[in-house]
C-alpha cells in the first residue's frame, strides 16, 4: 500500500487517509491475500482468503469503533493473532483509533510466555485485541493476571460490521505514535522501539522506490506479522 503509487499522485501525512483513499479509488482491488496450507502429510491442502481495500477500510472501521468505546487516545493495545487477515484488520483500526498497536506472537495454550509477559508489564497495555479462540486461550492460561492488571481481551472477529458507521475520524500527526515494536528479547528484556505514521509513510515509500511496483503489483510475504516488515 504505496504512499505515492496512486491515481492522484498525492502524498499522504498518515496511514489512515492513505487507506481510505485506496478504499475510495479502488474499492474492490485485493490488498492482501492469506495462503495457507494443511499440515497434513497425507492430505495436504491449501486455502486462500482475500480482503479488498474496502473490506479493509470497513473492518478497520469496525475495530476503531470498539476501541473508542474501551480505550483512550494514545493507550496501547496488543495484537495476538494466528496468522491471517484479521491481524491487519486490527492493526488498521488501531491506528483508525489513534490507538498504539503492539503486535506479539500469540502464546501456547496453557502456557506463560515471559517474552509476552514482559511486553504487557512494559507497554501497560488498555486492552488485547485478539480472536475468539485465542481470547479463551488467554483467558484459560492469563486470565487471573489480565483481571488483575485490569486488562480486557476484545475478539475483533465478533465484532458487528455495522458499528463501522460509530467510528469517530480523530486528526492524526505525521509524528503520531503508529505501534511499537519490540526486540526479541533473547539478549535481555524486550525493548519497544516506537514507530511513527511518518516512519510507516517513509519506510513504504523507499521500498516502493527501491522495487518500482506498478499499480496493482503483488508481493509474497512469509515473514511472521509481528515482525517489523
Amino acid at each position: 500500500m504505496s504512499p505515492t503509487n496512486n491515481t492522484s499522485n498525492r502524498n499522504y501525512q498518515n496511514w489512515v487517509d492513505l487507506l481510505q483513499a485506496r478504499a475510495s479509488e479502488r474499492p474492490d482491488a485485493v490488498a492482501q491475500t492469506f495462503l495457507s496450507t494443511s499440515t497434513s502429510a497425507t492430505d495436504p491442502q491449501s486455502s486462500e482468503s482475500n480482503l479488498t481495500f474496502a473490506q479493509l477500510e470497513r473492518r478497520a472501521r469496525t475495530i476503531a469503533a470498539a476501541l473508542q468505546q474501551h480505550v483512550a487516545i494514545g493507550e496501547r493495545a496488543l495484537l495476538l493473532y494466528a496468522p491471517g487477515l484479521e491481524f491487519t484488520c486490527a492493526f488498521m483500526g488501531c491506528l483508525f483509533a489513534g490507538v498504539v498497536a503492539v503486535p506479539v506472537y500469540p502464546p501456547r495454550r496453557g502456557q506463560m510466555d515471559n517474552r509476552l509477559l514482559g511486553i504487557t508489564m512494559d507497554a501497560q497495555p488498555a486492552v488485547i485485541l485478539t480472536s475468539d479462540k485465542i481470547r479463551n486461550d488467554l483467558q484459560a492460561s492469563y486470565g487471573e493476571l489480565m483481571s488483575s492488571a485490569g486488562i480486557q481481551a476484545l475478539a475483533t472477529d465478533r465484532l458487528p460490521l455495522e458499528l463501522a458507521e460509530e467510528w469517530q475520524k480523530g486528526a492524526v500527526a505525521p509524528d503520531d505514535l503508529a505501534f511499537l515494536q519490540y526486540t526479541s528479547g533473547s539478549t535481555g528484556a524486550p525493548k519497544g522501539v516506537m514507530v511513527s505514521h511518518r516512519n510507516l509513510l517513509h519506510n513504504a515509500s523507499l521500498i516502493n522506490a527501491g522495487f518500482q511496483h506498478p499499480a496493482g503489483a503483488t508481493s509474497v510475504f512469509w515473514l511472521p506479522e509481528y515482525h517489523d516488515m
